[in-house]
């Protein structure tokens, strides 16, 4: 593999290799050669789905690197080295047992999206504090107990997902990041917060309080892998729309459920005789809560099980595959 030094774009993930796209772990690759180092002008690493434990030293070498997605692996850790790709602006960590972050994290200064969804990590390093251009941080289905204070100084977020941890305080300092477009901290232990952070939730997140953990009576953590039929969305302000995109690989009909965190159904859409390929379809919101939407996919595309492939809201896009940023 190390002859192909003008490689741009290596994608070894799950779907990649396999017809079946409902199973997380169907490749069988547990290790990388050492020679991945020499493919200096790889710009996109895709190698989710596998059984990857750790990634060798030699990784440091791709400087040119701007995406990298281990989703659905073994990793425990990540190696230090990952600072080193300081092209980074994509990283993947999620459904791993990952339970730290190394501090060298804080070297990648053009990340502009992490995913820790689905992982053991517990808390985040202070030096996520220096990752100054990061627009998007998912950190949900996780043992996320504290925010760094440093996590207040990404003046740049747009859009954080820390629901469903067990978060039991937020920083002062999270007041100020004025930039913030989505905040959801659904399914925490948020019970004992200042007035002033309550005040600020209200206005990013209108369903935080209902859903806190304040008794132990309510489940906090909940499936650790979503049902690969359900993608998270979001409804911010109305009017407006939830948009999402999929993809057939056979022709078919399609059926689209929107759920609130209830579960109560919000809106359907039934999409009939869709031919293969890639599909958008916009739903309107107007008259709908704010706050966590769960949209299932589900259909008989020629009496087989259909694949969602991401959604879209507002211009962020959710899901997991290379269309979306999730």
């Amino acid at each position: 593999i190390g002859d192909l030094n003008g490689l741009k774009c290596l994608l070894l993930g799950c779907r990649r290799f396999s017809g079946i796209p409902h199973d997380p772990i169907c490749n069988t690759l547990d290790s990388l050669p050492v020679e991945i180092g020499k493919l200096t002008e790889l710009v996109s690493l895709g190698l989710d789905g596998n059984r990857l434990v750790t990634l060798p030293s030699s990784i440091a070498e791709l400087k040119k690197l701007k995406y990298l997605n281990v989703e659905y692996n073994k990793f425990a850790s990540l190696p230090a080295v990952i600072g080193n790709l300081t092209e980074l602006e994509s990283l993947k960590l999620g459904y791993n047992p990952l339970t730290s972050v190394p501090d060298e994290i804080g070297h990648l200064g053009k990340l502009r999206y992490i995913s820790l969804y689905a992982t053991d990590i517990q808390q985040l390093p202070n030096t996520i504090g220096n990752c100054g251009n990061l627009e998007i941080v998912i950190i949900a289905n996780t043992g996320l107990t504290s925010l760094p204070d440093e996590f207040c100084n990404l003046s740049a977020l747009k859009q954080a997902e820390l629901y469903r941890n067990k978060l039991a305080s937020l920083p002062d300092s999270i007041v100020k990041l004025n930039n913030l477009e989505y905040f959801f901290v659904e399914y925490n232990r948020l019970c004992l917060v200042p007035d002033n952070i309550k005040a600020w939730l209200d206005k990013n997140d209108a369903g935080w309080r209902e859903t806190q953990d304040c008794d132990g009576t309510k489940s906090v953590l909940g499936n650790r892998r979503r049902p690969q039929s359900t993608v998270p969305a979001w409804i911010k302000s109305l009017p407006g729309f939830i948009e999402i995109s999929y993809s057939l690989s056979r022709s078919g009909s399609v059926k689209i459920e929107a759920f609130d965190v209830q579960g109560r159904l919000l809106f359907a859409a039934n999409e009939d005789n869709k031919a293969a390929g890639i599909h958008t379809l916009r739903l309107r919101t107007a008259g709908k809560s704010k706050g966590l939407v769960f949209v299932r996919i589900t259909g008989d595309f020629d009496n087989k099980k259909g694949c969602y492939f991401g959604s879209t809201v507002h211009g962020s896009t959710f899901g997991r595959t290379g269309r979306s940023n999730r």
